[in-house]
């Protein structure tokens, strides 16, 4: 594929100074690092933030969060316990509404429920309750009294009129936008309706448990903790901001599935089979390990081997697993590995076909489409617009072709470039369209692809790739060691919203080789420029490699990174390079 983007130019800045007021009360309540004590301080909207974000929950939970309709569905669901009927939890099949319809219909089994699930099919039914799922649910379930959904049914309207016309009573949990008109269920529970300061970016699983705890509090129960380690998989998987409700939520599930004995053992046993060490995970781990295997299942067709390895055993909150419940768990976890392996070359397949088809010079977006039965499906879409846009510095999008005509694609961008406002442009030409600036996806009417190729570029046509401008937080002058590192955790859990930090230093470049299977990464072995005694750090670039060809060892590199902890080795810093550059 012809190479017809211009890669941006990185502009690179320090963070703002933190305000005084909030630094002196981090410094008051907690002795820690003075770097780390900045960085944290810019995080904090205020100084009584600080107690909350540096000790979030200890080891208790506060009281359910007031959500809207919570205590209505509260009550349903109590009614249902009671008299015996028969509940349907109508899931999702990414991992946020596998992990949400898990939870629930294993914590309302523990209570006595009648209860089973329904996840719809991606391939014929599509995201959320649908019509066709909706009448596949009936067929299947024709005695359910209460539907729960979980993770959607926020913009049902229709579909939930007719089930409770029909005499289904319908509970909604969702966190996505909410349309003019409100589904009129019994309860419709939603973050984005009113939630308390700093919870209203729930993802679906956290606003389901939100619903179980406040289940159990009135029942006078207390072990719905152990299912906050799905609550983390999921918060972490639907890329939601880790602040505020949600970082404390993470926080506690991460120490959840780190316990022995405690928490969901699918989960345990897909980190270990992952090698990941239980005993520090991190957000970045379940990102990176845990999410990627979960999702696989439903990316190929198949999310029942995710739903088994969440299910396979209920989970526990102290003892040990049992040897015949660990082996169903370890063989759930390795059909999950199989399938993220599947997934993975399912994908190269496709983005080599995508690559040999080339894109013309001068083009403002890359489009692609095929069949499902060339490697098309649905479920890496968009795993390959994301590659296209990070190789080629363009726009993608990526489509299946429908028997019926319709087309069903993913996009994906970045920096100028808004995916949901190029595909505003051409909503005529769309069945429906949704995302946000950097992901979205659509689905066009029969018909009318030709004329999307043909418009979607003027979307862009007034929009080139700008400069990146990044933030760091500060040139570091501390030296890089054990008790830097050890001052970082207190920012744990990483990512969204609250990101590993970015340091800049210099340093001297002692060695460097390219690796990787494509020859695109970069190894590096540097040393800080402040004594010749300074010990030597590994660090690894990724996709780096273009950028190091007439690089010489002795010279000084000016590296922007951050730091992780070797796996093989406790103790031993590595960094993570983000960009380099030479200094004199």
């Amino acid at each position: 594929m012809t190479t017809c983007g211009i890669e941006p130019v990185t502009h690179w800045q320090a963070a703002p100074a933190p305000s005084q007021e909030i630094l002196e009360a981090v410094c008051q309540l907690s002795r820690v690092h003075p770097v780390v004590a900045r960085i944290a301080a810019r995080r904090m909207a205020s100084a009584g933030e600080a107690a909350r974000w540096l000790h979030p929950f200890g080891d208790a939970l506060p009281p359910p969060l007031a959500l809207h309709h919570l205590e209505l569905a509260v009550e349903r669901l109590q009614q249902a316990l009671e008299k015996r009927e028969e509940l349907v939890i109508f899931g999702d099949y990414d991992t946020d509404g596998l992990t949400a319809t898990a939870l629930m219909e294993q914590a309302l089994s523990e209570v006595g429920a009648e209860v089973t699930h329904f996840i719809p099919d991606r391939e014929t039914e599509g995201y959320g309750l649908t019509v066709a799922a909706m009448k596949r649910c009936l067929r299947e379930h024709p005695s359910v009294r209460v539907l729960v959904t979980v993770d959607c049914g926020i913009t049902s309207v229709a579909e939930v009129a007719e089930l409770m016309q029909s005499g289904i009573e319908v509970i909604v949990t969702d966190h996505h936008v909410p349309s003019e008109q409100l589904p009129a269920a019994v309860a419709v529970v939603n973050p984005r309706l009113g939630a308390p300061e700093g919870a209203e970016a729930l993802c679906g699983c956290a606003t389901a448990f939100t619903v179980i705890h406040a289940l159990y509090t009135r029942l006078g129960r207390n072990t719905y903790k152990k299912y906050l380690d799905l609550v983390a998989v999921a918060t972490v998987a639907d890329v939601m901001p880790l602040t505020g409700e949600n970082r404390a939520l993470v926080k506690k599930g991460l120490h959840i599935l780190s316990r022995e004995g405690c928490g969901n053992p699918g989960l345990k046993a897909l980190a270990k089979l992952q090698h990941v060490e239980l005993s520090k995970i991190t957000a970045e781990d379940l990102a990176f390990r845990l999410v990627p295997c979960i999702n696989a299942a439903s990316r190929i067709g198949d999310w029942q081997r995710a739903y088994e390895l969440l299910t396979c055993a209920a989970p526990a909150g102290k003892g040990v697993f049992s040897p015949a419940v660990q082996q169903r768990c370890e063989k759930a976890a390795r059909g999950l590995d199989a399938a993220n392996k599947e997934r993975r070359e399912i994908e190269t397949r496709l983005r080599q076909k995508v690559e040999i088809a080339g894109v013309p010079p001068g083009s403002k977006v890359i489009i692609a489409a095929g069949r499902a039965q060339e490697g098309f499906l649905s479920g890496v879409l968009g795993i390959v617009a994301a590659r296209l846009v990070e190789q080629h510095h363009l726009p993608a999008v990526v489509c299946c072709r429908k028997d019926d005509g319709r087309v069903c694609g993913s996009m994906r961008s970045k920096g100028a470039w808004h995916a949901v406002k190029a595909l505003e442009t051409v909503a005529d030409l769309c069945e429906h369209f949704g995302g946000h600036a950097a992901a979205a996806g659509f689905t066009l009417r029969p018909g009318t692809f030709e004329a999307f190729c043909n418009r979607l570029p003027l979307a862009f046509a007034a929009c080139d790739a700008t400069p990146d401008v990044l933030a760091y937080e500060e040139d570091l002058a501390s030296p890089i060691d054990s008790e830097l590192w050890a001052g970082l955790q207190v920012l744990e859990p990483c990512g969204t919203g609250n990101p590993k930090p970015r340091f800049a230093k210099i340093f001297t470049l002692l060695a460097h080789r390219v690796i990787g299977k494509d020859k695109t990464h970069l190894s590096l072995k540097l040393r800080e420029t402040h004594t010749a005694a300074a010990p030597e750090l590994e660090a690894i670039w990724f996709g780096g490699a273009h950028r190091a060809e007439s690089w010489q060892g002795g010279m000084r590199l000016r590296v922007l990174f951050s730091l992780s902890e070797d796996r093989l080795q406790a103790g031993r810093l590595k960094l993570n390079i983000v960009d380099a550059f030479p200094i004199p």
